[in-house]
């Protein structure tokens, strides 16, 4: 079963996750072309995010990391990390 990743945010509103998206990118980007495929920004300001975090039921704060499997969340870690923390949080969620 493979994860798809969450990253739960909501860039207008929330300073911590206007912080986060430097490390957001950074780690995406280090990513190859089939975990990039797994991966999805959600940000509530904007009604596709405001959607998906309805979709998903995620009531919580932000910014949140999420492994998502069949549209349920299956782990969540939220609030801000930088990079050695969102690193392998990354690796233990694509391996849930």
């Amino acid at each position: 079963m493979k994860n798809d990743i969450y990253f739960l945010v909501n860039m207008q509103r929330c300073g911590w996750c206007r912080k986060f998206k430097p490390v957001m990118d950074a780690n995406i980007k280090a990513m190859n072309e089939d975990a990039q495929a797994q991966i999805h920004v959600a940000d509530s300001s904007t009604p596709e995010g405001a959607a998906i975090h309805k979709k998903l039921g995620w009531t919580g704060g932000v910014p949140c990391t999420a492994a998502v499997n069949d549209n349920k969340i299956v782990q969540a870690q939220p609030g801000y990390m930088d990079n050695k923390k969102l690193a392998p949080l990354l690796v233990r969620f694509f391996n849930i």
